[in-house]
């Protein structure tokens, strides 16, 4: 990431200013995410991790960032621009299972639209957009439908996210790594993993339990099945 550029701040995301953020997320990345692909960076911030998947899914590529909070949008936008990141697509939606397109009120926390972001009196009040990746994608990437990878980190958001792409996740199979959200949120999370088609024990990326997963903490998720 040396040489780069986010549009953040201290406040919001002081790590990112000094590089020393998700650092075994990015050696993941750089181990699994190969030239030419499609990844989609779903809960992308400012940028961080999106922009370090850009760097390995090169100029041929291409990294869908969704975020929905809107101010955080232009600070993401910005990071895009600064590091000429042509492909780099920003989506201003949150991910989730509704039959159509739902509007949240909220009160973003650090520019995120996190589980505390729904549960504080604090702080100004935005709306954000929440869509299915499976009713939306065919439009946003364009025709091209084709899927890499998946990193998500959407807090109690996790599961309804992950419903919500059932269709694309089965025909596509993509790599999958994610935060795990808190313990209320785990087992719903772990039976739609399981229903989908995924081994639920999954691997740690960023020095979680091995043995039981680790709230908010990142796990790569494998496909039963695969070779």
């Amino acid at each position: 990431m040396r040489g780069q550029y986010v549009v953040t701040s201290w406040k919001r995301y002081p790590r990112a200013i000094l590089g020393t953020a998700e650092r075994e997320l990015i050696a993941w990345f750089a181990s699994n995410a190969q030239a030419g692909e499609t990844w989609l960076d779903i809960g992308a911030h400012c940028g961080y991790t999106a922009l370090a998947l850009c760097n390995f899914v090169g100029r041929e590529g291409r990294v869908f960032a969704f975020e929905p909070v809107l101010t955080t949008v232009g600070h993401l936008s910005g990071t895009k621009t600064a590091n000429g990141a042509d492909q780099l697509c920003v989506v201003p939606f949150g991910l989730g299972d509704p039959d159509e397109l739902e509007r949240h009120e909220i009160r973003p926390v650090r520019g995120m639209a996190s589980a505390r972001a729904y549960q504080t009196d604090e702080g100004a009040l935005e709306y954000i957009f929440v869509a299915r990746l499976d009713a939306i994608w065919k439009s946003v990437s364009g025709g091209d439908e084709k899927l890499s990878g998946i990193k998500l980190d959407v807090g109690m958001q996790t599961t309804s996210a992950l419903r919500g792409m059932a269709g694309l996740l089965k025909q596509h199979r993509p790599k999958l790594v994610l935060e795990v959200p808190t313990a209320g949120d785990l087992e719903p999370m772990l039976q739609t993993l399981e229903d989908l088609g995924l081994d639920t024990a999954g691997d740690p990326v960023d020095g979680g339990s091995t043995s039981n997963l680790s709230v908010g903490k990142s796990y790569a998720f494998s496909w039963r099945g695969a070779v």
